[in-house]
């Protein structure tokens, strides 16, 4: 797959109009790599480059049939032991047979089992362990997407000891001498206030599709 930075500024142009930032995307275009780099080195986040994954308006000038999106490896949830239940379950579209997380790499072989062999082994493998899964832990544990790179990252943090804390909110950032210095914590336990010895990353995932109204 060929790509160019100024295939990249074309397209980005385009969808974005005259509000972009070309400091911004320049900085995002050359740090990006060492981002991707440091995570697989530093976690247990790991990667692969999917084929074919269309940029998502195909029309703009610039756009590519892939090469630009990365997307994290299959991860095995019963990894996590019972922190597995802290999990949020994947969204329903995302699922078959009611609980199976499927990829678009397992689309072809589910579909058309009896095209190839590799294909019947894949199919026999995936609904094999979900069925076991289903019996021990009510839903499937491949996670693929989005949910294998949270529970890529959640077994990272448990690994290295880090405190986690559930079912909490950041209700207000703590600031001294105008730098913030934490952050204030709502949850079960009440209000309770972290400082922060390096910096606060506020990290708010997600995009809404075009046309598509917003959950209430």
């Amino acid at each position: 797959m060929v790509d160019t930075e100024e295939n990249v500024l074309r397209y980005l142009g385009d969808v974005v109009g005259r509000t972009l930032d070309t400091e911004l995307v320049n900085a995002f275009l050359k740090n990006g790599p060492s981002v991707v780099r440091f995570l697989e080195a530093n976690t247990h986040l790991s990667f692969f480059l999917p084929y074919p994954h269309p940029d998502y308006r195909q029309r703009s000038p610039g756009a590519t049939l892939g090469g630009r999106a990365v997307a994290p490896k299959p991860f095995d949830g019963r990894l996590l032991g019972t922190h597995f239940a802290d999990l949020r379950p994947p969204r329903e579209e995302f699922l078959a047979f009611g609980g199976m997380m499927v990829g678009k790499e397992d689309l072809a072989p589910l579909l058309h089992p009896l095209s190839s062999l590799s294909s019947l082994k894949h199919s026999l493998r995936l609904l094999g362990r979900y069925a076991v899964d289903r019996v021990r832990y009510g839903r499937g544990t491949r996670l693929v997407m989005g949910n294998a790179m949270v529970g890529r990252l959640y077994y990272t943090l448990l690994r290295e000891g880090v405190p986690v804390r559930l079912r909490a909110r950041a209700t207000r950032l703590m600031v001294n001498d105008g730098h913030v210095a934490g952050a204030e914590i709502t949850g079960p336990g009440g209000i309770v206030q972290i400082t922060a010895a390096k910096g606060v990353v506020l990290a708010g995932g997600g995009f809404q599709p075009i046309g598509s109204r917003p959950r209430n």
